[in-house]
């Protein structure tokens, strides 16, 4: 069976992540990934130099909406399967190898990660938990998926 690296591209989008990109990028690594394609909108920090600096791929995009970063990523992925993350996302190392399962196991075009908050206990972060935990990120069919998201790239090119 074919590596997660081989089969799976990370696709980042930022604006000024400085503060969550290196912790974002080590966590993809962790899960596998070996390529990881960062679009960021004109960042005025060194996000993208980090980036660099973890090897990932960065393109430097206008200011167009987070749609349109995540869109021009896409187009650049040549893997079978492309995971969109956001820069505060941290991966469990075993998260891709867990979604790539499941979304070859099903009809889905794309699968989420289940999202739990880490920085916080104070009652909003509780609450946002709960939302995303008995909500947002139940297994089934939904209309729209969230991230940490697996899909399959020919749907979204």
């Amino acid at each position: 069976m074919p590596r997660i690296g081989e089969l799976v591209t990370g696709v980042l989008v930022t604006l000024n992540e400085t503060e969550n990109v290196e912790a974002c990028i080590n966590s993809m690594r962790l899960a596998g990934l070996e390529s990881v394609i960062l679009v960021d909108a004109c960042s005025t920090d060194d996000t993208v130099a980090k980036a660099i600096a973890l090897g990932a791929e960065c393109h430097v995009v206008s200011k167009k909406g987070i749609a349109f970063q995540r869109q021009i990523g896409v187009d650049l992925v040549r893997s079978p399967y492309v995971l969109l993350a956001d820069a505060d996302n941290r991966l469990e190392p075993d998260c891709i190898s867990k979604l790539l399962r499941y979304l070859e196991a099903s009809d889905f075009a794309g699968v989420a990660a289940q999202k739990v908050a880490s920085a916080s206990h104070d009652y909003w972060s509780r609450a946002w938990e709960w939302n995303n935990t008995n909500a947002l990120y139940t297994p089934g069919p939904k209309m729209v998926v969230g991230h940490p998201s697996l899909y399959k790239t020919a749907v979204l090119q």
